[in-house]
C-alpha cells in the first residue's frame, strides 16, 4: 500500500497566527494543547492513527480603549479517502486547517502505512 504518510499522536502541530483578534490593535496568540481523536483499531509507526485534531488559541492584546482578550478554535478533520478504519477517514501528512487570524493546525508525519 503506498500513498501519503498517516498521522499519529504527536504529528499534529499548532502554529500561532499573526493577525490580531477582532477589535485589537496588537497582541499575541498562544496555542492550547492539541486534542486528537484517534482510531482504536489501526496503528502506524507504533501509534494509533488520527481521525481529527483541534486546538483552542487564546489572544491577549490591547487597543486604544484597553485590554482585548479572545479565543479561536481550529478543527482539523480528515478528508474522505479509501482508508477508513472504524468507518472514519484518517489524517494524512500535509493536511491542515487555519482560522481567519492565521492560527494553524498541520500534520507532519513520516509514518508509513503498510499492509502485508
Amino acid at each position: 500500500m503506498g500513498g501519503k504518510a498517516v498521522a499519529g499522536k504527536g504529528d499534529v502541530e499548532a502554529t500561532v497566527g499573526t493577525k490580531p483578534f477582532t477589535g485589537a490593535d496588537s497582541g499575541k496568540w498562544t496555542a492550547g494543547s492539541v486534542e486528537v481523536t484517534a482510531s482504536t483499531t489501526l496503528k502506524a509507526g507504533g501509534a494509533f492513527v488520527l481521525h481529527a485534531a483541534s486546538c483552542t488559541f487564546s489572544f491577549d492584546g490591547k487597543n486604544a480603549a484597553g485590554p482585548v482578550k479572545g479565543t479561536s478554535a481550529v478543527a482539523l478533520e480528515a478528508k474522505a479517502s479509501l482508508l477508513q478504519p472504524g468507518g472514519r477517514p484518517v489524517l494524512l501528512h500535509g493536511d491542515s486547517a487555519e482560522d481567519g487570524f492565521g492560527n494553524t493546525l498541520e500534520v507532519t508525519s513520516a509514518r508509513p502505512l503498510r499492509s502485508s
